[in-house]
């Protein structure tokens, strides 16, 4: 496969997340040859267009974000990623113990998940499915009790009139 776009540097001990819309998010890392910070720190592959395409988003903003890291780890949150931990490139005895979330879908480093925004469906409605379906699962439920109980009676009356 082939990528076209901003031009990224190879790496390792970066972190890659996949988002729900089928964009990969890279972070972070060190570069292979000398182990210094890789560039640019953040940077996204489109893989839904043909070829797919790497964007380094420039409009990020730098408020918030966390300095360059190196074998941290990353997580997706609905639509915010989580990176924690790692170390700092050029200084690998200088451990990092703080958390930094990225908004994937605003494009910039943050303090806080607002929730309200990232997700979608309302708690409300969640619990209206759930109890829609739970008297679902016991309407059919004694349905089927009550048709059970009906054919066993209707056998016992077919055997006595025998």
């Amino acid at each position: 496969m082939q990528a076209i776009g901003d031009k990224i540097s190879s790496r390792s001990g970066h972190s890659a997340v996949l988002t729900l819309n089928g964009t990969i998010i890279i972070y972070g890392g060190t570069t292979t040859a000398n182990f210094t910070q890789a560039d640019p720190i953040l940077a996204t592959l489109d893989t839904t267009v043909d070829p797919m395409r790497w964007i380094s988003p420039h409009n990020s903003s730098t408020r918030n974000a966390p300095p360059s890291l190196g074998y941290h780890s990353a997580t997706l949150y609905n639509d915010f990623m989580i990176i924690a931990f790692g170390h700092l490139p050029n200084r690998p005895i200088k451990l990092n113990n703080r958390i930094y979330i990225y908004d994937v879908l605003n494009n910039k480093w943050v303090t806080t998940m607002d929730r309200s925004s990232s997700n979608p469906i309302d708690n409300g409605l969640i619990i209206a499915i759930s109890v829609i379906t739970g008297i679902f699962i016991i309407a059919v439920t004694l349905g089927f009790l009550i048709y059970r109980k009906y054919k066993k009676a209707k056998m016992e009356l077919n055997y006595w009139s025998l």
